[in-house]
């Protein structure tokens, strides 16, 4: 019907809603996108366990519309690159007359104005004694935003969830200005925040499909965020967590069934609290 995915979860099917229900959900509509089962014969690399909520997915309709139709087809990956303009794959297959090869290998995160060790943790800092499990460096930031051994130090936007960036990175900012003028509690010791980490990272890790052939997989992983969660426990420590008991009182049932129930929006933070706005529930509306 056009609504966005991220959309379609709210607090009610968050908080209330059966983990089960909603992960068979998911699966529904990204499956029902993509026509996995109606069109397998041009889904090649589809995965053998197809658990889209323990992985970091991203969905390009237009690509699966041209699969389907045929009109660009699916290989594995490119082994060596000849003379004769032809490209040998990993499978032995050879595609001749080749013109144009694209890499769109996306992005990496670096931080080559700062001391690795500083924003990274090494291979070696978390399950040591897994040797089967890929350990790159990645991103180590205690609530997604402060290195554990440099608090002075604050990043936005390094976070990874299924819904609004924007909206993430707001909150973030309130809390790091909160955080600076004190109107909060101070960051606690670089002990307490790598061990906050570590339990993090080990619960990422039990509720995400390891990925073996995927270098980049932990530092997907060590970024990764339930979203609502993630807004709503920084918006409770900021002071500006819409509580529905509260909404309810002050607003009516009208706004407190859009909280619940309704599209998140940064505004629904604006509603009482640290830094309200006397206009928000207007723009709510």
């Amino acid at each position: 019907r056009g609504k966005p995915l991220d959309q379609s979860f709210t607090r009610f099917s968050t908080y209330y809603t059966p983990k089960l229900f909603i992960n068979y959900r998911l699966r529904r509509i990204l499956r029902s996108k993509i026509e996995i089962h109606k069109q397998r014969e041009l889904v090649k690399q589809k995965p053998k366990k197809f658990s889209p909520e323990k992985q970091t997915i991203a969905i390009n309709s237009e690509f699966y519309e041209r699969l389907l139709s045929g009109t660009i087809s699916v290989k594995s990956n490119i082994c060596e690159l000849r003379k004769d303009s032809s490209i040998v794959l990993v499978d032995n297959t050879v595609l001749e007359n080749i013109d144009i090869v694209i890499y769109a290998t996306g992005y990496d995160t670096d931080f080559a104005f700062f001391d690795k060790n500083s924003v990274r943790i090494g291979r070696n800092r978390i399950n040591q004694n897994e040797d089967n499990y890929q350990r790159n460096d990645f991103t180590w930031l205690y609530k997604m935003m402060f290195p554990p051994h440099c608090p002075n130090i604050a990043f936005l936007g390094m976070v990874d969830a299924m819904g609004s960036h924007n909206m993430t990175c707001e909150l973030q900012a309130r809390y790091i200005c909160a955080l600076i003028t004190g109107k909060i509690s101070p960051l606690p010791t670089s002990e307490e925040m790598e061990n906050a980490l570590e339990s993090q990272t080990d619960c990422s890790r039990r509720g995400m499909v390891t990925n073996n052939s995927d270098d980049n997989f932990e530092k997907k992983l060590s970024n990764k965020a339930d979203w609502w969660r993630y807004n709503d426990g920084l918006a409770k420590e900021i002071g500006c967590y819409p509580k529905l008991s509260k909404i309810l009182l002050k607003f009516g049932f009208r706004t407190w069934k859009q909280i619940l129930f309704g599209i998140p929006t940064s505004v629904q933070y604006r509603l009482c609290g640290s830094d309200a706005w006397s206009d928000a529930l207007e723009w709510m509306n």
